[in-house]
């Protein structure tokens, strides 16, 4: 917030979201690099910056690897332009 607010300008938040939160779980479950505890606290952390991404310039949702890049590069590329 306070790099935005000082330079408005000059910066761009982009938020990148999964599909809905039982993915993100999934992914994150399946994975299997965490415990119980630390996906718990993950999944807390998540459900509270979902709720924020309307405060975002721009948000990519992640369910597409090869087109979300695409889309994440186009929008940076006319962000830097």
């Amino acid at each position: 917030d306070s790099l935005k607010a000082a330079f408005p300008d000059q910066t761009a938040a982009i938020f990148i979201r999964p599909p809905s939160f039982e993915t993100l779980r999934n992914r994150l479950v399946g994975r299997g690099t965490e415990t119980k505890e630390a996906l718990d606290i993950r999944l807390e952390n998540a459900k509270k910056e979902l709720l924020r991404a309307d405060d975002y310039d721009h948000v990519v949702v992640n369910d597409d690897l090869d087109r979300d890049y695409e889309e994440l590069l186009t929008l940076v590329k006319k962000l830097i332009n």
